[in-house]
């Protein structure tokens, strides 16, 4: 039997992150152009990139493909509080239905997050709205995680998504180090 292996590396998911987050950005668009009239979705295919490029992410930063200082950072993201009533669950088939009244828009607050928590919470949305000719709020989408659902819903404006998609494709690893101690089998890694 021969087993093949190979080191982690980075390009092959920045590549699929790089490709999705254009993607990312085309659909929300797509999906505010009030005259499109292509052969998809653009909402369906909204879905599809903006979790597709969250597990790029998360898997850089689980293979130690992003430099520690990086993956430490936190990122101020707009939240909205729920209301202060019981909230409307939207069906399982509905990216969002008529749940963006559970939200009080005039009350935003900033949380803190680092670029894993960010991600999480992409690939785990139970809903997922685009918004766009809002006054106070920019053109982008409302992202509900299931962990969050009778919380918060967060805003992130087009621009803060490609912002947080190009600092993870601009990240690079100049030095990394791995050490096993065997007696506890703790590993203890840098990526600088």
């Amino acid at each position: 039997m021969t087993a093949h292996w190979a080191d982690w590396q980075a390009y092959t998911w920045k590549n699929e992150l790089a490709l999705q987050a254009a993607q990312v950005r085309e659909h929300i668009l797509e999906v505010l152009d009030e005259g499109f009239n292509g052969e998809h979705n653009p909402h369906h295919m909204l879905e599809r990139a903006l979790c597709l490029s969250a597990f790029c992410v998360r898997r850089l930063l689980e293979k130690r493909l992003l430099t520690d200082s990086f993956s430490a950072i936190e990122l101020e993201v707009r939240t909205f509080p729920k209301v202060e009533r019981d909230i409307d669950r939207p069906a399982f088939h509905r990216s969002a239905g008529g749940t963006l009244a559970n939200f009080e828009l005039a009350a935003p607050a900033i949380v803190r997050l680092k670029p894993k928590g960010l991600a999480d919470e992409i690939i785990h949305s139970s809903q997922l709205m685009v918004i766009g000719d809002q006054a106070g709020l920019a053109d982008g989408m409302l992202i509900v995680s299931d962990w969050h659902l009778r919380s918060r819903i967060i805003h992130l404006s087009i621009a803060e998504y490609q912002s947080f998609t190009g600092a993870v494709l601009a990240d690079e690893v100049k030095a990394a180090r791995d050490e096993w101690d065997p007696k506890s089998g703790r590993v203890v890694s840098t990526r600088l």
